[in-house]
């Protein structure tokens, strides 16, 4: 599971506030009814993420949280070797799911990318294309939240 925050605070009209809670939690409920005793390993970007994490998310399930003070290849080593996933609008998440070797991996990602869709997207040679959902990834569907502080 990635939180991704850090620089989305900043940006929140673009990739913020898609990500909240709300859709952690149909994630992880789609994972929950088909993957039996999952555990759920949390990421973020900081140490103070994880602890923002843990005061603002309530979690039903079994989570763990990775809080070693990791560079972001190290974070992305251990995402890409955990077995289903639950991702964020971040290209960590995305690539994280990718190399995973998993072949029955579940990947949850929220059905909106952007919160708001920034003009160079929509510039030539793609108008209008989002291609970043794969066909192994399960929409899980989203409303844009309120600002996460």
């Amino acid at each position: 599971v990635h939180v991704r925050r850090g620089d989305y605070l900043q940006h929140s009209k673009i990739f913020g506030n898609i990500c909240t809670e709300d859709y952690y939690t149909k994630a992880f409920d789609y994972i929950e009814k088909n993957v039996k005793n999952p555990v759920f390993y949390i990421f973020s970007n900081t140490h103070s993420d994880i602890e923002w994490i843990k005061r603002s998310y309530y979690f039903d399930q079994p989570v763990k949280y990775v809080d070693l003070n990791n560079s972001g290849v190290e974070d992305l080593r251990l995402m890409y070797s955990c077995k289903h996933f639950a991702i964020s609008n971040s290209t960590l998440s995305w690539w994280g799911s990718y190399l995973s070797k998993n072949p029955n991996k579940i990947v949850c990602a929220p059905s909106k990318w952007f919160a708001r869709t920034p003009g160079r997207l929509n510039a030539k040679p793609y108008p209008g294309r989002m291609d970043i959902y794969r066909d192994d990834m399960i929409k899980i569907p989203v409303r844009l939240g309120e600002e996460q502080t």
